[in-house]
């Protein structure tokens, strides 16, 4: 039932949908949505490594304001389901837990390790060095999601990074002005599975911490 009340109230296109939830013989069940999808695989290309990052990395900022940690991200836990009014979805919300927004740089270090792993041999520099400061030991200083969606876009607009350092930095020094924003996010159907409606309330606005919600149904 955790993980329900986690995924009903994220209420991302980029997440599953919880339908229903119950108790059989003392058994607790949750029917969850079936995403028709296809599973991301290692290597990816180059020219979609920033759109992989960027995309990855605006569901898990989602998540990460909501207080969520994933607990789970490697490559294969996502998969491109465009239908559904995002282009990636995020699965296995089995270790999912309740945390300190900033604790979503675990989140981020392992995706870093999952798109390194993913790499191909003409990956450009300027991804190769994000990825590099995503997967730092020490956690406060690698990037948040939400910085790493930023970043991605403004790779992606300078075609993916420059191999030449001068002509990057030119570019840098010419872009400071512009903050690319994530793509818009959709609003999804309401699922036929809903909390209490004192529960649904608060779960719809965005600043209140899941966990709080959790610890007060417990």
């Amino acid at each position: 039932m955790r993980e329900a009340c986690i995924l009903e109230a994220l209420r991302h296109p980029g997440v599953p949908r919880i339908y229903e939830t119950g108790v059989d013989d003392g058994m607790p069940w949750i029917a969850d949505e079936l995403v028709a999808s296809t599973r991301l695989e290692a290597p990816i290309a180059a020219e979609q490594l920033v759109l992989v990052l960027r995309d990855a990395c605006t569901i898990l900022a989602h998540c990460h304001r909501r207080g969520v940690i994933h607990d789970g991200v490697w490559i294969d836990a996502f998969s491109r389901a465009p239908e559904r009014g995002f282009p990636l979805c995020l699965a296995n919300w089995t270790n999912a837990r309740i945390g300190d927004p900033r604790d979503g740089r675990d989140d981020v270090h392992a995706l870093g390790m999952a798109i390194y792993a993913a790499l191909p041999p003409t990956a450009p520099l300027g991804i190769i060095e994000l990825v590099d400061r995503m997967v730092r030991p020490d956690a406060d200083l690698r990037p948040t999601a939400a910085q790493v969606v930023t970043e991605a876009a403004r790779l992606g607009e300078v075609e993916f990074g420059f191999d030449d350092p001068e002509i990057e930095e030119v570019i840098l020094l010419t872009d400071l002005s512009r903050e690319p924003a994530p793509p818009p996010i959709p609003t999804i159907p309401k699922p036929k599975w809903t909390p209490a409606p004192a529960l649904q309330n608060q779960m719809l606005r965005s600043d209140v911490p899941i966990g709080a919600l959790l610890l007060k149904k417990a």
